[in-house]
């Protein structure tokens, strides 16, 4: 089995708004609605976890409805304290329903352009390995600045 752990418990604080980024709008749908949508019509993947904070989960739910996603969808993790803590307590619920076998494709909600593509070379990359990590090009211009 494959599953997403989508990362959503951001709280939107290096942005300054006091709705985090996932969950701002862009042509009249959340951010984290169109990185779903990639994940749940993606036939490799499974079944999809979210980590979010509870204030956000029934809204998330909300979202969901038009989405094809309610047959993936398996649950909601709290967040840590940081990056990392949300994705072990994301693991840890997963590890509830998934065996060692099992691939998780761990993936930030406020990233909604994965492509289909990406996510299917991480799975036939991961194979024969403990981890993968994606790598792509960059295609902003980076300045080496020294004080």
């Amino acid at each position: 089995m494959n599953t997403a752990l989508i990362l959503s418990g951001g709280t939107g604080a290096r942005l300054g708004t006091f709705t985090p980024k996932q969950y701002l709008k862009v042509n009249d749908k959340p951010i984290l609605s169109w990185c779903l949508e990639r994940f749940s019509v993606h036939e490799e993947i499974d079944a999809i976890h979210i980590v979010a904070a509870p204030l956000w989960q029934a809204q998330i739910l909300e979202w969901l409805k038009p989405i094809d996603i309610q047959k993936k969808f398996r649950g909601f993790s709290l967040p840590g304290e940081n990056r990392q803590l949300s994705i072990l307590h994301g693991l840890e619920d997963i590890r509830k329903y998934a065996c060692d076998t099992d691939c998780v494709l761990v993936h930030d909600g406020a990233r909604p352009l994965v492509t289909a593509e990406l996510v299917s070379d991480c799975l036939q990359a991961v194979k024969g390995h403990d981890g993968v990590l994606p790598v792509i090009p960059m295609k902003d211009t980076v300045y080496q600045s020294r004080f």
